[in-house]
């Protein structure tokens, strides 16, 4: 059996199982190529944290970064406290970048 043949024996719900799990992954790629560039700007952060003498770590700043992703995730349907984590995990890899970790 050729994956042709596979393919037509599908149900049209494995179809559609597999189309969203397509979505994902090209989703997931975009995610990957956006964290790469955030990672890029935050060792151009350090850069210019290490020549004006300014801490890596930033209190002010991600509290202000954290109320404006709570305002964001206010307003949909999913768990903020979760996103959040997720942002955290973010911040805490940008921080080991601007540290050369």
């Amino acid at each position: 059996m050729n994956t042709s043949d596979f393919a037509s024996n599908l149900s049209p719900n494995h179809q559609d199982l597999d189309t969203h799990r397509a979505e994902i992954d090209a989703i997931d790629d975009g995610i990957f190529i956006l964290l790469e560039k955030r990672l890029h700007a935050a060792k151009k952060i350090s850069k210019i944290k290490k020549e004006t003498g300014k801490e890596i770590k930033d209190p002010q700043r991600e509290v202000q970064l954290f109320q404006r992703l709570k305002e964001k995730f206010k307003n949909t349907e999913y768990d903020d406290e979760k996103l959040l984590e997720i942002w955290g995990k973010i911040i805490e890899l940008s921080r080991d970048v601007q540290a050369g970790r």
